[in-house]
């Protein structure tokens, strides 16, 4: 078992605090979006004792530091944790996204690859071949928009901006995308809303203008009609006359309190808000966006791997594994998460390896195999898989998260 140094990334729509204060670290000065715990090649984690790559580790001694189960999961020139953990906090809305799934990752990899596109090149869109499905664990109250919601949800917000517009556009615009939704086609309204019309910064002021006069008169009714509605003005603000800002009116709206978590498969169109969490995928940075960004924005590449049907949250709902130990588990192969609040003496059986972060208290994880490692508020730790059954003791202030491979499961092998 090692300590971890970890890189935080300065992407504009980060807190400039919330990170450092959580993990009572030393603020940086500018933007704090990500901390990266693992082994992605774009931010490795480093061996505290020597300032190692993580990645570097791992391909010495693959078999006892991530086992044989998930190496053999793994293409042959591919050493690497299957996930990636992060610490993320948002002060402003991230660019609506999507994920591909394995298939369209390896093929968009692919494919950039033989174009010669560099992967550091800002229009690179497929970083690496592997997909990115995740989840979301609210640290503070956490607000997020998930996959496209039920058009009967969806239709009266473009009601009330086609009735409350003298703008002939804005009409066409929302009449246009009722009738989309009418006939469950998503991808159709979707594509209107970002490239179907010429007038769009024009029509996001008068929708921005109209949801405020409608406020002023009578918040209430407001709400009533479309909890998503008093958002616009916000959104507005932080990304002015993007189009972006009328795609989140197609959204499912979520609210998360902490400690709830919500999962997010390939192809469902996202946006996280606002707040501080963990966040938990497969070991990938491959993003496609299409609004409220400033970064590379590629609408046709989007379209083509959005799931377009109508998405509820996937709420992720804990199991007590032992007193103070919880398990939030999905359907993906690729991790799972395990959260240590307070006093806790007990056993967590692993298939592979582990890292983990402690955000407050004191905790101790032993491994079988005679590894410990002790962890304090904002410290963080690689266990292999060699370590075997671990032990976990922690105090009554300990709060920490443990990303880990599935227990129950394994992808099968992959071919050479």
């Amino acid at each position: 078992m090692e300590k971890l140094d970890n890189s935080i990334r300065d992407y504009d729509w980060g807190s400039s605090s919330a990170i450092t204060e959580l993990l009572g670290r030393t603020p940086t000065g500018g933007p704090e979006a990500e901390l990266w715990i693992g082994s992605h090649p774009g931010a490795p984690s480093r061996l505290r004792t020597n300032g190692r790559s993580l990645a570097d580790v791992l391909k010495e001694n693959p078999e006892a530091m991530l086992g044989s189960e998930v190496l053999a999961s793994q293409p042959a020139d591919c050493v690497s944790l299957p996930f990636l953990m992060k610490v993320l906090s948002a002060d402003a809305p991230l660019s609506l996204q999507v994920h591909p799934d394995a298939f369209q990752a390896q093929a968009g990899f692919e494919l950039e690859e033989r174009q010669g596109v560099p992967i550091e090149a800002p229009h690179r869109m497929y970083k690496d071949p592997r997909p990115k499905p995740e989840m979301i664990l609210a640290l503070t109250p956490f607000k997020a928009l998930t996959g496209f919601r039920s058009a009967e949800a969806s239709i009266p917000a473009w009601e009330l901006l086609r009735d409350n517009s003298s703008r002939e556009s804005t009409r066409m615009l929302a009449q246009t995308v009722i009738e989309h939704l009418e006939n469950r086609d998503y991808k159709a309204a979707l594509s209107y809303v970002l490239s179907g019309i010429e007038d769009i910064a024009g029509i996001v002021t008068d929708a921005v203008q109209i949801v405020e006069d409608m406020a002023a008169r009578d918040a209430d009714a407001l709400r009533e009609v479309d909890a998503l509605l008093p958002l616009l003005p916000w959104l507005e603000s932080k990304y002015p006359q993007d189009a972006g800002v009328l795609v989140s009116l197609l959204l499912n709206y979520v609210e998360l309190e902490p400690g709830e978590a919500v999962a997010l498969q390939a192809g469902n169109i996202h946006a996280y808000l606002h707040g501080t969490a963990i966040e938990v995928m497969g070991n990938s940075d491959n993003v496609l966006r299409c609004g409220m960004t400033t970064k590379y924005i590629n609408v046709d590449e989007l379209l083509s791997i959005t799931r377009f049907a109508s998405l509820e949250p996937t709420w992720v709902r804990p199991t007590q594994e032992k007193p103070g130990i919880e398990l939030y588990s999905t359907d993906f192969d690729e991790f799972e998460l395990i959260r240590i609040n307070g006093t806790s003496t007990g056993a967590v059986s692993l298939r592979g390896p582990a890292c983990i972060i402690a955000l407050a208290g004191n905790l101790t994880v032993s491994g079988s195999d005679g590894s410990q490692v002790q962890l304090t508020r904002g410290e963080s730790a690689f266990i292999p898989a060699a370590a075997g059954e671990l032990s976990i003791e922690s105090d009554e202030q300990a709060h920490a998260y443990m990303c880990a491979t599935p227990r129950a499961r394994q992808k099968p092998a992959a071919a050479a």
